[in-house]
């Protein structure tokens, strides 16, 4: 038996990078993301039964990261 858990989302996910040439083959970057999620209803199963009332119909998350990258 396979039950169908979904619900449709609205996302927006702006990200910001910045790159440092150290060397003409070199470079070092940055970047963050956010990333907002936001349904107007609620988890249903089957598209039909709400799971329940008390979960959220946002959520959030970010993240960042930092690294080298090199190449002609």
């Amino acid at each position: 038996m396979l039950i169908q858990l979904k619900r449709d989302e609205l996302s927006i996910s702006p990200k910001a990078s910045f790159y440092f040439n150290v060397m003409d083959f070199v470079s070092l970057f940055v970047e963050g993301r956010f990333t907002y999620n936001y349904s107007p209803e609620n988890w249903k199963i089957e598209g039909e039964y709400t799971v329940t009332d008390n979960i959220p119909n946002y959520n959030y998350y970010y993240s960042f990261g930092a690294g080298i990258m090199w190449g002609f």
